[in-house]
């Protein structure tokens, strides 16, 4: 037994055992590089301190050769009973850490709540090393929340409207390079060189349609002691943890197909083994009693309406979608009492306005329209349609703004007469402050009307008694 524990130590001390002598070098002299960025901001920061040890290490010491034995012998007895997972989990920065170097301290503190999912996870695929760090989701759970001005609303098995913009999950994972050598700072010419696509998925969901770029995601980079961290930032699928989610990470700035697999008889998502690159998935361990099978069902059905929206050009600044036709949907296309009420927002005047133009959210009652409203001049455009589509644009001179593109058979589906008009957006200033009035004359209409030659006439409408501050 002697002679078999003498081996084994033997083996685990061998030259080809050693830590990797950039590694050390790092470690012993506590070096750190904080990269952040911000995806929608498009800002890098770079910092360096010489002063803080890593979490878990004791402050340097001399003499140097002791220190390096030290750093041996640490990593050597967990090579020896542990995995490279436990590795990576004792020398990386856990996920609540990496949040708080960001400076987000709220979600720092999410992140060691008792609702916080822990992983500390790696997979070693291509180059890289990925490690799962940790998940946490909520509303309102972090100092920098950047959601936008639109609302899309799915109705809780509660009976409550909650927005899919307020509902949030963060992610964090490290990457590494499998070699050791350090991820490059910021300030190197080589950062950005190496890309990576991090993104949540659930069962049963194709991962092409539903990922971080779909589900509005943004993230933050840091990179501290060669080591990449990423807070990945996305809608909330933990309704969905009856299903299954994963976390997924490949190489390149996009989802990327060939990575992995979907199974749409089973709806399972799974590597593609023959992937020549980086394509780790984890399996995020979400509590199953977290799901909510009719809120996910809602849910998804105000995210399918979102990406129509958007794919036929409109740009609403508020949006609903509900389950079912006894759900309280309201009129106009827009959210009911109800569900403005979560957020303090009296939107009655804005609804009625909207709702006597067009009574079905879609179709324009043009008799309505010319009594109560009248187009802005400049955003007065016809425009051809090619390949079934048209794009326009519109600016006021920091009065609003729009573009978009209009997919006919969307808009103007098979058996539209010419004279066709549509609603393709309404948009109105929101918050808790806004009384009816201010409501009413930030309130704008987009509308396509279609034409006899075939062509499409796009306009903005706002209230007659407003059109002044645009034309004067």
């Amino acid at each position: 037994m002697k002679r078999d524990m003498d081996d084994l130590l033997k083996q685990a001390l061998s030259p080809d055992m050693e830590p990797n002598p950039r590694l050390d070098q790092r470690i012993l002299d506590q070096r750190k590089e904080i990269m952040e960025m911000n995806m929608n901001r498009n800002t890098t920061t770079d910092t360096r301190t010489d002063t803080a040890p890593l979490p878990g290490s004791a402050p340097r010491r001399r003499p140097r050769l002791r220190a390096r034995a030290a750093v041996a012998a640490a990593i050597c007895c967990v090579l020896v009973v542990g995995s490279i997972s436990t590795y990576a989990a004792w020398r990386l920065l856990s996920a609540g850490e990496v949040v708080k170097k960001y400076g987000d301290l709220k979600l720092a503190e999410a992140f060691t709540g008792e609702d916080a999912v822990p992983v500390n996870e790696s997979q070693t695929y291509g180059n890289y090393r990925i490690t799962l760090l940790g998940s946490v989701s909520g509303e309102n759970i972090s100092d920098y929340l950047n959601h936008g001005s639109n609302r899309t609303f799915y109705l809780s098995s509660d009976g409550q409207y909650l927005a899919l913009e307020d509902d949030r999950l963060y992610t964090v994972v490290a990457i590494e390079h499998a070699d050791g050598s350090p991820m490059p700072a910021a300030s190197d010419d080589t950062y950005g060189d190496e890309t990576f696509f991090v993104s949540p998925y659930v069962k049963g969901l194709d991962p092409q349609d539903y990922n971080s770029l779909t589900l509005k995601g943004s993230y933050t980079e840091l990179v501290i002691d060669g080591v990449q961290y990423r807070i990945l930032e996305t809608n909330n699928v933990e309704l969905f943890a009856d299903r299954g989610v994963y976390i997924g990470v490949n190489d390149g700035p996009f989802y990327e197909n060939d990575a992995f697999l979907y199974n749409e008889a089973t709806g399972e998502i799974t590597r593609n083994e023959s992937y020549p690159g980086l394509n780790a998935l984890f399996t995020l361990p979400l509590d199953p009693a977290h799901a909510d099978p009719a809120a996910a069902q809602s849910w998804l059905d105000a995210f399918d309406q979102a990406a129509r929206d958007a794919s036929s050009g409109a740009s609403a600044g508020i949006a609903y979608s509900v389950t079912g036709g006894d759900s309280g949907s309201g009129t106009g296309g827009l959210p009911t009492q109800e569900t403005v009420a979560v957020y303090g927002i009296d939107i009655s005047a804005f609804q009625n306005w909207v709702s006597q133009i067009s009574p079905d959210g879609r179709l324009v009652d043009q008799a309505a329209l010319q009594e109560l409203c009248a187009a802005i001049p400049q955003t007065v455009q016809t425009r051809p349609v090619t390949d079934n589509a048209l794009s326009y644009s519109w600016e006021l001179n920091g009065l609003g703004a729009s573009s978009g593109t209009l997919q006919m058979d969307y808009v103007f589906p098979d058996g539209s007469a010419p004279g066709t008009m549509v609603l393709i957006g309404c948009s109105s200033s929101l918050g808790g402050d806004k009384s009816e009035e201010d409501m009413l004359r930030s309130a704008k209409l987009e509308t396509a009307l279609l034409n006899e030659d075939g062509t499409v006439t796009v306009a903005v409408y706002v209230p007659k008694e407003y059109l002044g501050q645009y034309t004067d």
